[in-house]
């Protein structure tokens, strides 16, 4: 799981703060050439289904945009799905909580032969 990479309350921007961490991703990906990479956004429980849904959704392709723009990853290899608030990793009842459901999930399949 990629730890650190949150977001703001309603918000789908990716800040330069977060590069460092992005970095990681791309020296990953290209330690596998022939993966595929699936981002996968996510909120907290605040707001309505539908607004959660499509703001995961900008998170993930947020995400993934800046991994081709800003670091050279090819696009094909990208797919950027939104979870919305279905699978919580920390309780929303606390700010802690909600901090740490406003994230992205990365993973890298290795493509087999």
């Amino acid at each position: 799981r990629l730890v650190g990479l949150t977001f703001e309350t309603g918000s789908a921007t990716v800040s330069a703060a977060q590069r460092p961490l992005l970095e990681k991703v791309q020296q990953a990906a290209a330690v596998f050439p022939r993966s595929q990479i699936v981002i996968e956004g996510h909120t907290d429980s605040y707001g309505n289904d539908d607004t959660n849904m499509r703001l995961s959704q900008q998170r993930a392709e947020a995400v993934s945009a800046y991994l081709a723009t800003e670091l050279g990853v090819p696009a094909f290899r990208m797919s950027a799905v939104g979870y919305g608030e279905t699978r919580p990793i920390a309780n929303n009842e606390t700010a802690q909580g909600r901090e740490r459901n406003r994230r992205i999930d990365i993973r890298i399949e290795p493509q087999l032969e």
